[in-house]
């Protein structure tokens, strides 16, 4: 798979752009035809042997794909854990009132957890 970070790189070219949240776009290597790098370094020559992708404006990098399948659990276990509290039949109201109780709860427990 390919995964391209479209967020806008930011003014401030010092800054570290690993450190920052990104939108990526996922892309299954199967559906790619073919690729063209558009936009490599301004110094880039293609005879010099600094020309390749590890150059190349984004760049290109492999994926840690233990990250990638540790961050996909977590949303499976988060998205599991909202539909077990999800009342069947039940008013948008009645919801809301549930949601409201429940991370008071939450935040109640997280409180008295520092205090001891």
């Amino acid at each position: 798979m390919v995964a391209v970070n479209t967020t806008p790189i930011p003014p401030n070219p010092s800054t570290n752009l690993s450190s920052q949240p990104g939108d990526y776009k996922i892309i299954p290597v199967s559906s790619i035809q073919n690729f063209q790098i558009i936009n490599l370094a301004p110094t880039s020559d293609p005879e010099s042997p600094d020309f390749s992708f590890e150059n190349a404006i984004p760049s290109i990098t492999k994926l840690d794909m233990s990250a990638l399948k540790a961050k996909e659990e977590l949303a499976i276990r988060k998205i599991k854990e909202h539909n077990a509290t999800r009342g069947k039949n039940v008013t948008k109201e009645a919801q809301d009132i549930f949601d409201w109780f429940s991370r008071t709860y939450v935040r109640l427990l997280g409180y008295l957890c520092r205090e001891n």
